[in-house]
């Protein structure tokens, strides 16, 4: 049997997906069977042990081993940023032991054997939904040929962090969506009389999006695919860069005077239209 009691991360960074903990890691075996130099052999997948300390051995009553160590490792694991910033997490910490045969050790868990220190403190978010797996990992090495696979005993223990905190959140999404207001804001000039003040303010706001990308890159998690962040964050730099295009033609083109302001005044409902319902979504994705 093998559980595992975390007691504190001394780092739980999401963005960069790393984590350090510290936890008790323990085993309930046969000390006829299977040697204590092979049950302290174990280490976490995706991980490295930074302190792991000797084994405090017990008997318990049907005469079975209870070894528990206090280690100190960092991992990462495999986190699904799809939906960032407005994602929530599941942990996964796969424990396994490379040094023995499937013939001689067996991992089996509970989801009782897995627990969180209740004053555990992360920078926020909930940690919920503690799950325990065990079974075997394997390796395939020449295919058809049962003598090339190497099974490993392996449990991975998982849990769901929830709403981790809004602070990286509103970081990202207010600002833009202000900046998305702001592309609007010359849609409500008179292009004949403050073709200056549209053209200075489409062209400021534009730039401020543009630059504003370093800020979203510095919080943003290091993947190769879309993010809902960037999604977002195309779609209002599009809409600031189309309204600049058409306040620029509309002030060129003044004989267009009146069919620009039936565009304009189109555009500007359509787009707080779009801006409110997409708030809404977020909102009610994220409650």
């Amino acid at each position: 049997m093998v559980g595992i009691t975390i007691n504190d991360f001394s780092l739980f960074d999401l963005t960069k997906n790393k984590f350090v903990m510290r936890c008790i890691v323990w085993f309930i075996y046969d000390p006829i069977f299977v040697p204590i130099e092979k049950i302290s052999q174990f280490y976490f997948s995706k991980g490295t042990i930074l302190k792991k300390s000797d084994p405090e051995i017990t008997i318990t009553q049907n005469k079975k081993a209870f070894a528990k160590y206090e280690v100190l490792a960092e991992f990462h694991t495999d986190l699904d940023y799809r939906y960032f910033p407005l994602d929530n997490h599941r942990i996964y910490i796969a424990l396994t032991n490379l040094n023995v045969d499937e013939s001689d050790v067996i991992f089996k868990s509970e989801n009782s054997y897995f627990k969180i220190n209740d004053h555990l403190h992360t920078t926020s978010g909930r940690i919920i939904n503690l799950q325990t797996k065990y079974g075997m990992s394997r390796s395939e090495l020449i295919s058809d040929y049962k003598r090339a696979i190497i099974e490993r005993p392996l449990v991975i223990f998982s849990f769901d962090y929830n709403k981790p905190g809004l602070r990286g959140m509103l970081l990202i999404i207010i600002p833009i969506i202000l900046m998305f207001f702001m592309s609007l804001f010359p849609l409500s000039l008179n292009q004949t009389t403050s073709s200056r003040e549209i053209f200075e303010t489409s062209i400021g706001v534009l730039t401020s999006i543009l630059t504003y990308r370093f800020v979203i890159e510095s919080l943003s998690p290091p993947v190769d695919y879309f993010t809902m962040g960037d999604y977002i964050y195309i779609f209002v730099l599009l809409c600031a860069f189309g309204l600049f295009l058409f306040n620029s033609l509309s002030i060129k083109a003044i004989e267009l005077t009146e069919t620009a302001k039936i565009i304009r005044m189109t555009l500007l409902i359509s787009l707080h239209i779009s801006m409110a319902l997409f708030m809404y979504l977020t909102l009610y994705y994220w409650i």
